[in-house]
């Protein structure tokens, strides 16, 4: 099953578009997707940024493959298995 997000592009806004000011990751058509506070700082552009980072990720898995096998370590995964992982948490949510 896929996790069903609201699509982006998100970005992060200091103002709803009806004038309210505060720290806010907004969607499409203004949509308010996240209140944040306090201050989010650099994290607002991680979390704005979202959508597309798993739209990547799930670019790489199916494009690509692993050749690791099974004997890749927790620890010690390969960037397909970092995405691939990235991607079933998700979709676990």
């Amino acid at each position: 099953m896929t996790h069903q997000h609201t699509p982006g592009p998100w970005r992060f806004h200091t103002r709803t578009p009806d004038g309210t000011e505060g720290s806010w990751i907004l969607g499409p058509n203004g949509k308010i997707i996240a209140s944040l506070s306090p201050w989010p700082g650099p994290d607002a552009s991680l979390i704005a940024t979202a959508p597309d980072l798993l739209d990547a990720c799930r670019k790489v898995v199916e494009k690509y493959f692993c050749t690791c096998g099974p004997m890749v370590e927790k620890d010690d995964m390969c960037p397909w298995h970092d995405a691939k992982a990235a991607i079933t948490k998700i979709d676990r949510s």
